[in-house]
């Protein structure tokens, strides 16, 4: 039984033991210790944590280790997670701190937004609105509008044939190069819709299209309107290719040629020359569409041009635009206008432009208080125009500054006004003449002046009168011509020198159409067309390619066709072919031949614009 002894001491020494022990836990404070234990982050040494191990955006920090056993992280700076946004470290949001943003704010119709693990909006609960102009998740573009036929679709999906770049709004184009043709594409690689080189106006030809989704029409064979004149299809110019034809060219002297839409030659623009009048060195021309040119000497701006300087080629009067006749006088000039009323300018020492000054005018003004006027006059100083009711108002020298009525002047057909008188013809075919008288140039058979008119010795089938300087010539119905005055060097036509105080006829003159005395030479025009001159001849205005004077009249060189002519002091024109050219020829020191030269000539050259 030894054994069972040695068991019984065994249990009682293990109850003795048990006895004696403390069934209590001791639990012992161990910060500093330098064991981390539960609930330290660190114990002296943060062991082998960083920033960078703690997600700290300064991950080179120096992180340390507080006397509490916690991490002391001012070093590492900001961390997702941490409840600052971060915006510099990209963070949009951290946590609850959605930065004051919300889905409204970021562009979309409304929802919850939220924040991830990363700091990074979440905008999956957000609501989208198409057409806000921000290009949002579920969006292939967004435009700014709900328009259909831009590239972006109402409901912010792509058109076909559209590609869109951008976000915020998209900016859509077409998508050239995708065969489709839409928007402004002409075409789209080869999709030509059918279009040819024929359909566009082109000559026949192979059309293709360009890079750029543009008609290529280099394989076209041209149209009109590509600056080449295509004969062979009835091109006559193309553009402002004129093929060197000019206005002057087909015979015309003023506008300018221009092609018409349809590649013909367009004459329109080419004017003709309705009426013409020579002042002492300069001329005017009226023409059809109611413009005036003038050119020669502008001393006292008879030119209308708004300056003083000469022109030796045609220039535009300023403001006349409804011409339809032109009247110059020795330094000034006046229209009758489409309305019945007159317009002058230039000098006007006298009076002579009846705006109720003497002041000169640079451009025209209007006669003051001159209504239903049928023709007008202008001479040295003075202007007379012929009312629709046959009575005659004059202004300028011996009238005033205003038109003032021509007693006893009734039933008259037509008048002219020379240097220093006036004539005009009555119905009944009597002429009458007032003014100076010192060469008897009033016809009455004295060298009286006359402030009233005095009819005229001996005629009595006047057609046409015309007053010059010391002189005054006469058409009858007959077609003959009378002239009477001073006759220096022969301007009377008479075959003599001789003054004549009556009238008396051109020696061998028939068949006259008008009749034009200058100063010291006298032409006429015939009912052919074709011109005589007589007088003075030493600046070549007799215009029969000599410097001789004649005493009766002489063919002018090369005239014909002339339809209206006019005289000036030493030079003479006149409107021909058709009304298209004007021919001048005599003095020409201040350019009033209209060449652009300042030499005289003795036979008819054409004005050049």
């Amino acid at each position: 039984m030894p054994e069972l002894k040695n068991l019984f001491v065994s249990f009682f020494i293990i109850a003795i033991f048990c006895n004696g022990c403390d069934d209590k836990v001791s639990v012992k404070e161990s910060c500093g210790d330098s064991f981390i234990d539960p609930g330290e982050d660190c114990d002296g040494s943060v062991g082998a944590s960083t920033c960078a191990s703690l997600g700290h955006y300064n991950q080179v920090g120096n992180l340390l280790c507080t006397p509490l056993c916690k991490f002391d992280r001012d070093d590492c700076g900001g961390r997702c997670g941490d409840s600052i946004v971060d915006a510099a470290d990209g963070e949009e949001c951290d946590g609850d701190n959605l930065n004051g943003q919300s889905c409204l704010g970021l562009g979309f119709g409304g929802g919850t937004l939220a924040c991830d693990d990363e700091c990074r909006f979440v905008k999956s609960d957000c609501e989208n609105i198409c057409g806000n102009g921000i290009l949002e998740d579920s969006e292939a573009c967004d435009d700014y509008n709900n328009e259909d036929g831009d590239g972006c679709a109402p409901d912010c999906t792509l058109e076909e044939g559209w590609v869109c770049e951008g976000s915020n709004p998209s900016v859509c184009s077409i998508d050239c190069g995708d065969g489709l043709i839409l928007g402004d594409e002409e075409c789209d690689t080869d999709n030509l819709n059918d279009v040819t080189c024929s359909n566009l106006g082109y000559r026949p030809g192979t059309l293709r299209c360009t890079e750029g989704c543009l008609w290529d029409l280099t394989g076209c064979g041209g149209q009109c309107g590509d600056g080449l004149i295509q004969g062979n299809y009835g091109e006559t110019c193309d553009s402002d290719n004129l093929n060197g034809n000019t206005c002057a060219v087909e015979g015309y002297v003023f506008g300018n040629l221009t092609c018409s839409a349809f590649c013909l030659l367009d004459y329109s623009s080419c004017q003709l020359s309705i009426g013409i009048s020579l002042g002492t060195i300069s001329s005017c021309a009226s023409l059809a569409d109611g413009t005036v040119r003038c050119w020669g000497s502008n001393s006292e701006r008879q030119l209308g041009d708004g300056t003083t300087d000469q022109r030796n080629q045609p220039v535009v009067v300023s403001g006349v635009s409804d011409a339809v006749s032109v009247s110059a006088g020795a330094n000034h000039a006046c229209v009758l206008t489409e309305s019945a009323t007159v317009t002058c300018w230039g000098g006007n020492s006298h009076g002579e432009l009846g705006d109720g000054t003497t002041d000169v005018r640079f451009g025209p003004v209007e006669v003051f208080g001159l209504t239903a006027v049928a023709a007008v006059s202008a001479g040295g100083d003075q202007t007379c125009a012929l009312m629709n009711d046959a009575t005659v108002k004059c202004w300028g020298s011996g009238f005033g500054t205003l038109p003032v009525t021509v007693p006893g002047l009734v039933g008259v057909t037509d008048i002219s006004v020379g240097e220093s008188h006036s004539c005009f013809v009555k119905m009944d075919g009597t002429a009458y003449c007032m003014g100076n008288n010192y060469s008897g140039e009033l016809g009455d058979g004295t060298t009286t002046h006359s402030d009233i008119p005095v009819q005229v010795s001996g005629l009595t089938s006047v057609v046409r009168i015309s007053a010059g300087d010391g002189m005054t010539c006469a058409v009858l119905n007959d077609t003959t011509a009378r002239c009477w005055g001073g006759n220096w060097l022969g301007r009377l036509g008479d075959g003599t020198d001789t003054g004549h105080p009556l009238p008396t006829a051109v020696s061998g003159l028939i068949n006259v159409a008008s009749i034009h005395p200058g100063i010291n030479f006298s032409c006429a025009r015939l009912t052919d067309g074709t011109g005589r001159c007589w007088g003075n001849n030493g600046s070549g205005q007799l215009g029969n390619n000599s410097g001789s004077p004649s005493f009766v009249p002489v063919t002018v060189s090369g005239l014909s066709g002339a339809v209206v002519m006019a005289t000036g002091s030493s030079h003479a024109c006149a409107i021909v072919n058709n009304r298209k050219g004007v021919v001048c020829w005599g003095y020409n020191l201040f350019g009033q031949i209209g060449i652009g030269t300042t030499d005289n000539q003795s036979m008819p050259v054409a004005v050049m614009q």
